[in-house]
């Protein structure tokens, strides 16, 4: 998704910040960059990626509560609404907020299942001991 955001005027949000045009674009393609290198590290097993998506679930489920809980919510929402495409804009007269929020809370769910997933199974991450030299 966020390969994307590059190519789409949707804002970035980082930390309860609104970022448009150019910065959100270097944003999205910087975090982009960041997933690929995890997705190979997590493909190969990697002990170190396994922690780093850990991280970035984690921070993920941070973004999305101090988006929704800093002060001047109403206004950055409104904010990020205005920068993305008209089609995608909610329609007159409605109120985005429930429906949003709604959503945030959602995708803050969905972030706990890998990151359970990568807790239950960190065995996989480690070597077998012959792979690190050490005989039984």
């Amino acid at each position: 998704m966020c390969i994307v955001g590059m190519f789409f005027p949707f804002p970035g949000m980082v930390l309860g910040m609104v970022f448009t045009g150019w910065a959100a674009r270097a944003f999205y393609l910087v975090f982009a960059a960041f997933e690929a290198w995890l997705g190979v590290g997590l493909l190969r097993l990697n002990p170190l990626s396994r922690v780093a998506a850990i991280a970035m679930f984690g921070y993920t489920i941070l973004n999305s509560v101090l988006f929704a809980v800093l002060p001047g919510y109403p206004e950055r929402l409104r904010m990020a609404l205005e920068s993305m495409p008209y089609t995608m804009r909610p329609p007159a007269g409605s109120d985005p907020f429930p429906s949003l929020a709604a959503s945030m809370i959602m995708g803050s769910l969905v972030s706990v299942i890998p990151i359970w997933s990568l807790i239950s199974n960190r065995n996989a991450f480690t070597k077998p001991p012959e792979e690190l030299g050490l005989q039984s």
